[in-house]
């Protein structure tokens, strides 16, 4: 086994190396290198995503340029447009553009960012299994029409990845509380599928040789649907290595198998060593295959077995994720174990109801509908528990961010081991954790709360932009500009306990004052909208429904 993984590990190493290689030099690079405008021809590898723009949404999508001026070419390059009909491509298919090629930034393995003029020329149409994927998805969004706004955002995201429709706040509200894996395809939704297929055989009386075909064929078919991109091939490996040491119980042999996993998806993708969420996936299933055995017992002893194997699974991928995470936000979860916890009864119901109304859907649309109606219910605990866990005091704590904070987190774990083995070391940090508690009470005694009593007036700290609270009575505020992001003015209002807007003012159709509109929206009464003549009426779009004043 070491001899394998030595030979993975050095084919993984040249892989990456080669890759390198391949985007840092050529003919795709020295257009980025000048800055220069060309015309060239590629095929679209990942979903096209809209984010907020200058003025507009933009559109992100990932390709493979195979044909630039005088050269063929299949290197991975990052597509950014402003005409929303790029949102309309799907991966595989062929398109012609022109635009300015740049170099990249950052740790992705990219040959160029290419800056896009105009449509898309499709040259073809997608291959067929990406126009299967397609028309499940489709079909799925349709089945999933008729729940509320906030349910048929999620239940896409949890089953195939498709978070088209998820509001950004709500997303942010994910994010505070922990609950981010599950907007996603991630191993634990492929590990639920699986173990379902296996029970069904089981109670179909099919026996050990027939059960793993039907397995494989079910995690064919969740490839296919979610689409085989690297997330969800790596998703795939992880829940199928999880699943197999969890039900077995063989954790010794489910570390070799992530190792050789790993560095196989490596050699195969070798942009997924630079990936932080590849990272975050390894490590969250390696802490269920190390520390989640352990916890499991020492918890069995005091709790009921189902709440000890829960607690176990939810604390074991959070303490293993933590160090990334802060490295990556600057911010401590501290109820994302609740709240996975909290939320984890209703994963199950949610993901397993909506693979068959995915399923269904395609076949039957009303019955797909009745099919996931359920899952919306279940899909509905989670947003409160993802919306509670964030609106809670201190749901993040903020730290150092970068390499220093992870490993100032990873010091400080330690600590804490060492704390908890010695006696004298618990009583000593019970003493000092006592004194600032009682610190900590004086001065929230002695210093105001927020809102200050009587307020008039809050400039939210939206980043770069405005958002400007004018108090109207108290839960009313009147709202001018909403800033960039939806989460940043979302929480800004929930902080000041603002439940109802009569007036929203939008001064002027730039991003940074409009694109958060939604963030107001969220959960609170829009009773009007008002645009100054330097707008044309195009941010009423942001809220429809309402009564708009030009």
């Amino acid at each position: 086994m070491v001899g394998v993984l030595l030979v993975c590990a050095a084919a993984s190493l040249v892989g990456v190396g080669l890759r390198t290689t391949a985007v840092g030099s050529g003919p795709v690079r020295d257009l980025a290198r000048d800055g220069r405008f060309a015309a060239a021809e590629a095929a679209v590898t990942g979903d096209p995503r809209a984010v907020p723009g200058k003025g507009r949404p933009m559109v992100i999508l990932r390709a493979r340029a195979e044909e630039v001026p005088g050269a063929e070419v299949r290197v991975p390059v990052l597509l950014i447009a402003n005409d929303p009909r790029w949102l309309g491509l799907v991966p595989s298919q062929r398109v012609r553009l022109h635009g300015r090629f740049v170099q990249p930034k950052g740790a992705d393995l990219l040959a160029a960012v290419v800056i896009v003029r105009g449509p898309p020329t499709v040259l073809g149409p997608p291959s067929g299994i990406q126009r299967a994927a397609e028309h499940v998805r489709a079909k799925l969004r349709a089945a999933v029409a008729r729940l509320p706004p906030d349910q048929r955002g999620v239940l896409p995201g949890m089953v195939v990845g498709d978070t088209s429709g998820l509001d950004p706040a709500l997303a942010e509200d994910f994010r505070a509380a922990g609950l981010t894996h599950l907007l996603v395809v991630s191993g634990a939704n492929l590990a639920i599928v699986i173990g379902a297929v296996l029970g069904l055989c089981r109670l179909f009386g099919l026996g050990r040789r027939r059960a793993p075909p039907i397995a494989v064929l079910a995690v064919l078919a969740f490839v296919v649907v979610a689409r085989p991109e690297p997330s969800v091939l790596r998703a795939t490996v992880m829940g199928v290595i999880g699943l197999l040491a969890l039900v077995t119980g063989r954790q010794r042999q489910g570390i070799p198998a992530l190792a050789a996993a790993v560095l196989l998806l490596v050699l195969i993708d070798p942009e997924l060593a630079r990936s932080y969420g590849f990272t975050l996936s390894v490590l969250a299933t390696a802490g269920l295959l190390v520390l989640a055995p352990r916890w499991r017992e020492r918890l069995a002893r005091r709790l009921p077995g189902p709440l000890a194997d829960a607690l176990a699974v939810a604390a074991a991928a959070q303490v293993a994720v933590s160090p990334v995470l802060v490295m990556l936000s600057g911010e401590i979860g501290v109820v994302a174990v609740f709240a996975n916890l909290l939320a984890a009864p209703a994963v199950a119901p949610a993901t397993l109801l909506g693979a068959l109304g995915a399923v269904t859907a395609p076949l039957s649309l009303p019955l797909a509908q009745v099919i996931v109606w359920p899952a919306g219910l279940a899909v509905g605990w989670i947003i409160r528990v993802a919306r509670t866990a964030a609106a809670l005091p201190y749901a993040t704590i903020p730290w150092t961010p970068g390499g220093l904070g992870a490993v100032t987190l990873l010091l400080a774990a330690g600590a804490a081991l060492l704390i908890l083995r010695s006696r004298r070391l618990r009583l000593l940090a019970a003493a000092a954790m006592a004194g600032v508690l009682i610190a900590v009470i004086a001065v929230r005694a002695t210093a105001p709360g927020w809102p200050p009593p009587g307020w008039q007036m809050v400039a939210c700290d939206v980043g770069q932009g405005d958002a400007l609270v004018l108090s109207a009575a108290p839960g009313q505020a009147v709202v001018v500009d909403t800033g960039p992001d939806p989460a940043l003015v979302d929480r800004c209002l929930r902080r000041l306990d603002i439940g109802e807007v009569p007036l929203l003012i939008l001064t002027h159709p730039h991003a940074d004052h409009i694109n958060g509109t939604s963030g107001v929206r969220n959960g609170r009464d829009v009773q009007e909208i008002l645009t100054t003549p330097r707008t044309s009426g195009r941010e009423a779009r942001l809220a429809p429904g309402l009564p708009c004043l030009l």
